[in-house]
């Protein structure tokens, strides 16, 4: 589990609370819903991520798809994850976040792979270091998702129906 330490100055909630409610919904998945836009056009996918300690996610995937075209044009993204009930309408427990997402720079890419290898083991097996890519091992590439908002549902922790506007402060 990542340690998550952001700040949202939310009023009623604190930060630790926030922050180990979304770490608790981010590690029970390994796969996110996340909507990009091209002119007028949406389009949704799911990708495999990992995050670190400031909220930014992390995708690993090839550039020639259609989501990766869309936000090296419109950076705008919107992310679901979520926690299926095990009785239906009850513990609901997921997130909806907002934000940017572009191609992780070389100063970044360390951080990815550690992130992406802590999650997902056998990538590390595939890539170690920046210079992999370089070496062509694979045609993927890492993607950076930072989130600027979020509405958060935990209903075990915050109670029932209590949706939680989050803005994210520098």
């Amino acid at each position: 589990m990542t340690r998550l330490y952001v700040h949202f100055g939310h009023p009623e909630y604190s930060d630790q609370h926030l922050c180990e409610s979304i770490s608790n919904i981010l590690d029970m998945r390994t796969t996110i819903a996340m909507a990009t836009v091209l002119d007028t056009d949406s389009y949704i996918n799911t990708a495999q991520f990992s995050y670190n300690s400031s909220l930014e996610m992390f995708i690993f995937t090839p550039p020639s798809t259609q989501h990766s075209r869309n936000v090296d044009i419109n950076s705008s993204i919107s992310v679901a994850i979520w926690e299926e009930p095990s009785v239906w309408g009850t513990n609901l427990r997921g997130l909806q976040l907002w934000g940017s997402c572009e191609r992780v720079q070389k100063l970044q890419l360390v951080d990815a792979i550690t992130q992406y290898s802590q999650r997902f083991p056998e990538f590390g097996r595939l890539v170690q270091h920046p210079t992999d890519f370089a070496r062509g091992v694979t045609d993927s590439r890492f993607f950076v998702i930072r989130v600027d908002r979020a509405k958060l549902l935990d209903e075990p922790r915050f109670g029932r129906r209590n949706y939680i506007e989050l803005t994210v402060r520098s």
